[in-house]
């Protein structure tokens, strides 16, 4: 048996980070969004029909945004990990804990 105690503080620290997640996938669609507006008229089919300056636009703006982007995406993913670490070990304690409990009684 485990000597970790289920702890709630921790599952209230995962609902914390899990609201910072949504904020930040919410600032990068909208960082995405604002990008690929400039083709959305554009459809797969027509790539060859989108003006030159559109397409160069729209290349260097995620050129210049790919740093952030990456670093976003590392974060999201690490913050989700993270975060289902954490929840497997309290759901395991709560078990436990509840197994040691009705051995008790």
């Amino acid at each position: 048996m485990s000597n970790k105690k289920f702890d709630i503080n921790e599952i209230d620290n995962i609902a914390v980070e899990q609201r910072n997640v949504k904020g930040l996938l919410t600032l990068l669609s909208d960082t995405l969004q604002l990008t690929l507006e400039q083709i959305n008229s554009y459809d797969y089919d027509n790539v060859g029909k989108i003006p030159h300056d559109i397409r160069t636009g729209v290349i260097v703006q995620l050129l210049h945004d790919r740093n952030s982007l990456y670093a976003l995406l590392t974060y999201l993913e690490k913050a989700n990990l993270d975060s289902i670490k954490v929840l497997d070990e309290q759901v395991n304690n709560y078990y436990e804990q509840r197994k040691g409990a009705s051995k008790h009684e």
